[in-house]
């Protein structure tokens, strides 16, 4: 799943967000002196964040983490007095 963050705000992507051509406007809102980039994040409504020459872009392909057995927890058994601090 990718992730894009502006400043200080992380978006995640839809599936079928053209990521190349993101990165693209990204760019070409750069070197204009900036410009509003608008792009469709997942559950949300479509947003355009004005992108500068003074802004922070990051793009992330972020994998899910297959979980294993040993990842599991069985929470029946939990105490939390097994975990109180001294």
């Amino acid at each position: 799943m990718n992730r894009i963050t502006i400043n200080t705000r992380s978006y995640w992507l839809t599936a079928d967000q053209d990521v190349v051509e993101l990165k693209k406007d990204v760019v070409q809102a750069v070197r204009s002196g900036g410009d509003l980039v608008t792009f469709q994040p997942f559950e949300e409504a479509a947003v355009s964040e004005l992108v500068t020459v003074h802004s922070s872009v990051t793009f992330a392909d972020v994998q899910p983490i297959e979980s294993t057995a040993a990842d599991e927890v069985d929470l029946a058994s939990f105490d939390p007095e097994d975990y109180t601090s001294i």
